[in-house]
């Protein structure tokens, strides 16, 4: 390997690992000049060596720990005569903007964690988080920092290849190198034991181009995966689920840096990935266990992985229904994972870990349980903003006009009961949310208070045209925009399309509605005070438009903790898993920056979004891509 083709390849990456272990870029730059040379004064050994840019990190690490050592000394003698203190560098004021651009959380477990020095479990204490919430906060933020610091060590120059041979050169002519066997060999050990510990604690996988001409950088190499595949990040883990011959294989990656956690096998049949997420610790999957053989053995199944090692827990197929009465249907949340037959009939709820029977219920009510919107995290629009992952201590059953509320971790009564209340209190379209009961009808929204805080609203839908046949007008009813609640109003059969036009409507309490007309029915997404539509790009707390008019047109893929939206622009093509051009942007909401990612040959509909990164199935496989 050659000293020059090896410095143009990794010098400006070893740049921006020296600026964040200094916080200097003036600092960085001269220690990276240090380490580079040092490596050109013994290239013929230093090449001959497994892993070159782990040794060339060794050294920074040692410069860059003799330059604190040096700051600290110097701090102690002046402490004797004390100068009035400098002003912040440009280097830690870019720093401390960096740390700023973090959400309040991720900054303050990397400011506990890294400047007082606070184990993960007194953060937990402290925070009143759990420790894998801290450990995430902890993964992510480092993310976070290093996309933006990277930013700033890119735009700086590294010397040009012949100034780092030419000082190397004088620095030969100056000194006499000695070497004494004993010491190379001390000093190979030393650094084979070094280059080890580095590999296992900070593995070195280099971040690539994306190909294509996109903006986005490419983390790992592509994972070779079934063309039919689903792809899904969950905080700081992406995962991969493909089918083939009835088998379905899960990959789990690292979404900070790409590399590989685990990839199991799990025996079939299996077929139509209908959810795959992380609930109760463990990686929950819900398909079909089809037997292509007759359509009668179709049923829903419920997988459950162990999230660390992807080894199957337990697997439990669903009750199936006949032609007027549904099948068993899965209520996920985050204590036990409930399956109600119909929708009145018996309930059962698992352990999430073990798969035992934890409770039952007769058949007779409907079930109700409170949706959760994402605390934190990205926001996964083709996968929903409200979760069907439940964090609610209560879940509620609805027998005729009464309603009366469970234990969810026990299944046994609360004592709470409401009587007196509408008929079809339970039906599927009423959302329950923060204590307050929404009801449903085709063209009336009312609310029934159980004595919580959510907002009282009220609205009935705009009359229909005369000689529609469809008058059902009201759907998709949501929390959003922080303390509002939001429903599509309209619709109409295809034959009759733009009779009554589509409307998102925002209701909150003593206000009057505000209303949106949309081009098409929308799939509603909340996101703090965002209201984010799949078709209709975002909207703010009061419906207006918050993406630029150049981006109309682009579908919202996701929105990061930082508020971030990545938005696509993706083809009109009927073969769902062949890979088109698919044109992406990134949107910093607050703002309005945009900046253009270009283009990546993707699976229309593939794009899962985490924060800043993105997964998509391409001709090569599984691509994970940071932005």
């Amino acid at each position: 390997m050659d000293f020059a083709d090896f410095y143009q390849a990794t010098s400006h990456r070893t740049l921006r690992y020296a600026y964040g272990l200094t916080g200097d870029l003036q600092q960085a730059q001269d220690v990276t000049q240090e380490a580079y040379t040092r490596a050109w004064q013994r290239w013929r050994q230093v090449s001959g060596y497994d892993n070159v840019e782990a040794w060339l990190r060794l050294v920074v690490n040692r410069l860059v720990q003799d330059w604190w050592r040096h700051l600290r000394v110097r701090s102690r003698a002046r402490l004797e005569a004390p100068a009035p203190l400098p002003g912040p560098t440009e280097d830690a004021v870019l720093l401390a903007a960096a740390l700023k651009q973090l959400p309040k959380t991720q900054a303050r477990a990397l400011a506990l964690f890294y400047l007082l020095d606070l184990p993960v479990g007194e953060i937990a204490a402290e925070t009143g988080a759990a420790e894998s919430t801290v450990r995430s906060w902890l993964s992510r933020g480092r993310a976070g920092l290093a996309d933006r610091l990277r930013s700033e060590a890119d735009m700086s120059r590294v010397p040009d290849v012949s100034d780092v041979a030419a000082a190397g050169e004088r620095r030969r002519r100056t000194r006499v190198v000695t070497a004494v066997t004993a010491a190379s060999l001390a000093v190979l050990l030393l650094l084979g034991m070094a280059v080890a510990v580095l590999r296992a604690r900070h593995p070195d996988h280099p971040v690539t181009p994306a190909p294509s001409g996109t903006a986005l950088r490419r983390i790992g190499e592509p994972l070779p995966t079934a063309r039919e595949a689903y792809t899904r990040i969950v905080d700081d883990r992406a995962f991969v689920a493909g089918y083939q011959d009835g088998a379905l294989r899960v990959t789990a990656l690292n979404a900070t840096d790409g590399h590989l956690m685990w990839t199991q096998t799990v025996a079939g049949p299996h077929y139509e990935l209908s959810l795959m997420n992380v609930i109760g610790g463990e990686l929950v999957i819900v398909d079909l266990a089809a037997d292509t053989t007759t359509s009668a053995a179709i049923r829903n199944q419920i997988t459950v992985l162990d999230l660390t090692d992807g080894r199957t827990l337990w697997q439990r197929e669903l009750a199936g229904g006949t032609s007027t009465e549904p099948g068993e249907l899965p209520t996920l949340t985050e204590k036990v994972a409930i399956l109600t037959a119909g929708e009145a009939g018996a309930m059962r709820a698992f352990d999430w870990r073990t798969g035992r029977q934890r409770w039952s219920l007769p058949a007779g009510a409907r079930t109700l349980i409170e949706p959760a919107l994402r605390a934190g995290g990205n926001v996964d629009i083709p996968h929903g903003g409200i979760d069907r992952i439940s964090t609610a201590d209560v879940f509620y059953r609805a027998d005729g006009t009464t309603l009366r509320a469970y234990d969810l971790a026990s299944g046994r009564p609360t004592g709470q009961q409401w009587t007196g209340l509408p008929p079809g209190v339970g039906d599927a379209r009423n959302l329950l949310w923060h204590g307050k009961l929404y009801l449903v009808t085709d063209t009336r929204l009312s609310t029934v208070d159980l004595g919580g805080d959510g907002p009282t609203v009220g609205y009935t839908a705009h009359p229909t045209v005369p000689g529609t046949r469809v008058t059902s007008r009201l759907n998709g009813l949501v929390p959003c925009a922080g303390d509002a609640i939001c429903l599509t109003d309209g619709g109409n059969p295809n034959d009759e399309a733009g009779r009554n036009p589509y409307q998102v409507v925002l209701l909150r309490t003593g206000a009057a509605p505000v209303t949106r007309d949309l081009g098409t029915d929308d799939w509603i997404v909340p996101r703090g005070a965002l209201v984010c539509l799949e078709r209709g790009g975002i909207l703010d707390d009061q419906l207006r438009v918050a993406t630029p008019a150049a981006l109309a047109g682009f579908g919202t893929v996701g929105v990061d903790t930082g508020g971030t939206a990545l938005l696509a622009r993706e083809p009109e093509v009927s073969l769902a898993y062949e890979t088109h051009a698919v044109h992406l942007f990134a949107l910093q909401v607050a703002t309005q920056a945009t900046t253009d990612l270009g283009e990546i040959m993707a699976v229309p509909g593939s794009l899962a979004a985490g924060d800043h990164r993105l997964l998509a199935l391409t001709a090569e496989g599984a691509a994970l891509y940071a932005y």
